[in-house]
């Protein structure tokens, strides 16, 4: 294969970016935003130049002598003065952004390079999936895009002050700022699912976490948004089912156990054609690392444009591979998904599983000691909101439900970034398997 990179030509490259923060160190702010210093070719430019980095955290000034010391107090750098010496001879402070972008070029092509000669050498063997060499291929390359992005430019206040104003003049003309959950005293609280959000709701199993996550998804499309849920639990005709039970007003588990009579039979295909186009993707894969779900979510937001993304749930994401806790690996999930929610600019909701800590006390309402491998999870979410419904653990007991409380689920709020909260009492309609606003809002629950 032809040699896409002049390694000669690159070396030189590389040296004029070191020679031009020698001459300004102000330089380095401006190239940092496009290399790391793994990017070089030179693996000893690369080091100098994260050298230089640490003396500007240190506040000490760039040049050949403060840079041998510290080469000489790190020597795993495996740096010498002669390399500084002659790195720092070259350029000028103008050239340095020019020259940034050049070698952040030469590593995305030298990349590119190499994960396709990997993939090419992979599909000739006949034992190989295609499927699986596929995926791994999107994510390789992905990889590169991620590793390519150093971050967002800064902006002045200036340039920022015009968003600011639109988000409040919504406000002031009355449109909700994100995407609504149809939900009425949740909408007033949250203003809509906000973007770059990454929103938990958490519970032990039955308590109408996935019922939840179908009635926001089906009223923000009802509203016009197109929404994505990733079900790695449910499969995706189980999914539909609660998507369309309360709109076509026959029972979940009606439609789930094919109980319809020949005029409930006539009355559902009447019924769906009001609801056969709404902007709602469905993807049941249960085995997909955060990496992978990554991918899908961009090409989603990319074909569809969604506004909201749901994965049901959060435990069930595979971890990548890399050694540590069941903690640590929850972790990553979770700050994968408030980066998705960052990159692509949509609000995330993740359903998360709650330990059995709830069921072993007298009090059965959730707290966030009670979240599984919670530290990761409590860091990155925005908001965390717990499902608690007295009337499930009541029938648990074999005990009679106060009248009041059927029906009754309490939204407690146990972390909101954006504002004030309270608690949100919903009404749990378990027929359809769908929630709804309280009709009797004056109840309350301790």
């Amino acid at each position: 294969m032809t040699e896409l990179i002049d390694k000669g030509h690159q070396n030189s490259i590389e040296r004029n970016v070191l020679g031009a923060i020698g001459v300004d160190h102000s330089v380095y702010s401006d190239v940092s935003r496009y290399l790391k210093w793994d990017m070089f070719l030179n693996k000893k430019y690369g080091r100098i130049f994260k050298m230089c980095g640490e003396l500007i955290e240190d506040q000490i000034q760039i040049n050949e002598l403060n840079l041998t010391h510290l080469a000489r107090k790190q020597p795993e750098y495996g740096v010498q003065m002669m390399d500084i010496v002659d790195a720092l001879n070259y350029a000028s402070p103008m050239d340095g952004v020019m020259y940034a972008k050049a070698v952040a070029e030469g590593w995305i092509k030298d990349q590119i390079s190499r994960i396709t000669q990997e993939a090419a050498h992979s599909s000739k063997r006949e034992a190989t999936d295609a499927f699986e060499l596929l995926s791994e291929l999107i994510t390789k390359l992905e990889g590169i895009n991620e590793g390519a992005d150093i971050g967002n430019a800064p902006e002045e206040l200036k340039d920022l002050l015009g968003e600011v104003t639109e988000y409040l003049q919504k406000g002031v003309d009355g449109i909700s700022a994100g995407v609504p959950s149809g939900l009425t005293e949740l909408d007033e609280m949250t203003n809509g699912w906000q973007d770059s959000d990454l929103t938990i709701i958490a519970a032990r199993p039955a308590m109408g976490k996935s019922a939840l996550a179908t009635t926001i998804v089906k009223n923000a499309a009802h509203a016009g948004f197109p929404c994505a849920i990733f079900s790695l639990e449910m499969s995706k005709f189980q999914v539909v089912c609660r998507i369309v039970a309360e709109d076509v007003q026959l029972f979940v588990q009606d439609l789930v156990q094919r109980k319809l009579t020949s005029d409930q039979m006539l009355w559902f295909k009447e019924a769906i054609e009001s609801i056969r186009h709404l902007p709602i993707t469905i993807d049941d894969n249960s085995d997909i690392t955060i990496d992978q779900l990554r991918v899908r979510a961009r090409e989603l937001k990319r074909k569809k444009g969604i506004k909201l993304l749901v994965v049901d749930y959060l435990q069930l994401i595979d971890g990548d591979g890399t050694k540590g806790n069941r903690e640590q690996e929850i972790a990553r999930i979770s700050r994968g998904l408030k980066k998705i929610a960052k990159e692509l600019k949509i609000p995330v909701i993740a359903l998360a599983q709650l330990s059995r800590a709830v069921e072993q006390r007298e009090n059965k309402r959730p707290m966030m000691s009670d979240l599984r491998e919670s530290g990761g999870i409590e860091q990155d979410a925005d908001a965390i909101f717990f499902l608690y419904r007295p009337e499930y653990y009541a029938k648990l007991a074999g005990e009679e439900c106060p009248p009041e409380f059927r029906d009754v689920c309490q939204l407690i709020t146990g972390k909101f970034r954006n504002g004030d909260s309270s608690d949100i009492m919903l009404k749990f309609v378990g027929e359809y398997s769908s929630f709804r606003d309280r009709d009797d809002l004056k109840v309350k629950l301790n």
